[in-house]
Order: C-alpha cells, then sequence, then structure tokens
C-alpha cells in the first residue's frame, strides 16, 4: 500500500521550559528613559501541532534619539499553546524586565482589550489567558487604570512602508516609522 513508518519520534518535543535571552542586554542599571516604547510579539512558527513552536520577544526604543535600548526574546513555558498567549507572555516579560510604566505597542488586539478591561475581566476563570493576566496585573499595580488605557495600544502588524503616517494605532495616532520598524 505505499505506507511509511512515522517519523514522529524524530521531533524534538517543545521545550517545557519558559527561557528569557537578551539579544541586546540594557546598558546600566538605568537604562531607558521614561518615554521609552516597548513593542512586544508572539509568533507560532510552523504552525499547531508536531511542528508548530511558540515564541516571544520585545524592543524597547528610547523616545529621545530614537534607538534601540535593548531586545529580548524567548519561549514560553508550555502551558501557553497558541499565539495570544505568546502575546500576553512576551507583554508579562518585557513587565518583569522593570518596563511598567512606558508606552507599549502590541499587535494583538486581543491582548490590549483584555489590559484596557482590567484586572476582574482579564482573571476571571473563563478567560483561557487569566493565569497571564494575573502576573501582568501585578506588574500594572502602582499604575492609575486611566494611565494603563494610555500606555498600552494596539498596533497594526505586517505593515508596509506606504502604511505609514496612513494607518491609525488604537489611540487614533498613525503609525511611524519607528513603529513600523
Amino acid at each position: 500500500r505505499g505506507l511509511f513508518p512515522s517519523i514522529d519520534h524524530t521531533v524534538r518535543p517543545p521545550a517545557v521550559k519558559d527561557t528569557f535571552h537578551w539579544v541586546q542586554s540594557p546598558v546600566g542599571i538605568v537604562s531607558f528613559d521614561r518615554s521609552g516604547t516597548v513593542y512586544s510579539d508572539g509568533s507560532l512558527l510552523d504552525g499547531h501541532g508536531l511542528f508548530g513552536r511558540l515564541g516571544w520577544s520585545f524592543t524597547v526604543m528610547a523616545a529621545a534619539g530614537l534607538r534601540v535600548l535593548c531586545i529580548a526574546r524567548g519561549l514560553p513555558p508550555e502551558w501557553i499553546v497558541d499565539i495570544p498567549g505568546a502575546e500576553a507572555w512576551a507583554v508579562l516579560q518585557a513587565l518583569m524586565a522593570g518596563y511598567a510604566g512606558l508606552h507599549f505597542r502590541v499587535d494583538c488586539l486581543v491582548i490590549v482589550q483584555a489590559i484596557h478591561h482590567g484586572r476582574r475581566w482579564a482573571t476571571q476563570a473563563h478567560r483561557p489567558l487569566a493565569r497571564v493576566f494575573l502576573s501582568i496585573f501585578a506588574q500594572l499595580d502602582d499604575l492609575v487604570t486611566s494611565r494603563v488605557q494610555e500606555l498600552f495600544v494596539w498596533m497594526p502588524a505586517h505593515t508596509r512602508p506606504c502604511h505609514v503616517g496612513v494607518v491609525p494605532l488604537g489611540n487614533g495616532e498613525l503609525i511611524t516609522v519607528w513603529d513600523r520598524i
């Protein structure tokens, strides 16, 4: 019949433990301007199933001088099973790295909406990412709710150069060259 034996056993299983790696480490203890911006992202490589792998990253840009201050990346824990989970994990990692209070540009609208709805809404037991949002809101405890709404903004993903100055962010501002980069 032309049946071939399965090669599933040759595929390395996904990571069980989450990871954090600095691609570009922050310099010094206070390495960023409080008016900087965090760009976070989550991804899924090779689709769901046997070959799919999730990852996250964030980049911090200084407002003054428009330069990259640091870049981090890693793998979420095994209980994160989809792209929104990886997106939320990226936000959490940036907050845990000390960047609460900076502006965040997040290309996953669901994550931004959950943060805007607040702790009570985002951490309800039936929400699939309640566990991550418990940690996110623990990092945001010192921020006033209205400030959180201002700091976390949805940003359109997969834009092209022609979208700069034309396509709006979630707060109505137009996407900049640096947002796109």
